[in-house]
């Protein structure tokens, strides 16, 4: 599945690389990698980064709370909580039956609990980055970087080779700590 946006520019990663603008050759290759990184940074992170606006549907599950999929809010423009799953402005809840805690992206009812139901609960709402984070952003331009060199030197696989008594070592897969590191505070809890 395609990133909900790419995380960082083609401009940045070449700044950081050091490249210069006329040096356009690698450019595709780049644009390539920056699709691949953003799509792993999210499935990394379990989350979208992109705003736009969304649909979810949930169980509900006799709890006043609810964690959306994405943050930070912005708008939640309907919840509905409907066991026959209409979804029509009768099981539309007021606007001030809930709270909605925008960093933490949490709906929490104030006076009641979600019915048990399986997707009985529907909630619309905008979330996401207009503008991405500087440090994922960051973290993108570290995983360009090294996905970019590793393919340039024509070691995509190998970590490290000896030629005296000859040995070999192949990559991991992991990525650089930095990048990691970078992007600790946007990954999500997986529950």
């Amino acid at each position: 599945m395609a990133a909900s946006a790419d995380l960082t520019t083609l401009e940045s990663v070449k700044n950081y690389l050091s490249l210069t603008d006329d040096q356009t050759g690698r450019d595709a290759l780049l644009s390539s990698i920056i699709a691949a990184v953003s799509e792993s940074i999210e499935s990394y992170c379990r989350r979208e980064f992109a705003r736009k606006v969304r649909t979810e549907f949930y169980d509900g599950a006799c709890t006043n709370a609810l964690l959306l999929a994405c943050r930070p809010v912005h708008s939640v423009v309907a919840v509905h909580d409907d066991l026959d799953r209409n979804f029509n402005d009768l099981s539309k809840l007021a606007e001030d039956s809930y709270v909605v805690y925008e960093n933490e992206g949490l709906i929490r009812l104030r006076y009641s609990l979600f019915a048990p139901g399986i997707k009985n609960v529907r909630v619309e709402y905008e979330a996401g980055y207009e503008v991405i984070p500087a440090v994922v952003a960051q973290a993108a331009n570290i995983l360009v970087a090294h996905y970019y060199t590793r393919a340039r030197s024509g070691a995509d696989a190998i970590a490290s080779e000896s030629v005296g008594v000859y040995s070999v070592s192949y990559d991991t897969g992991e990525w650089p700590q930095r990048a990691v590191g970078l992007l600790a505070e946007f990954r999500e809890v997986q529950i």
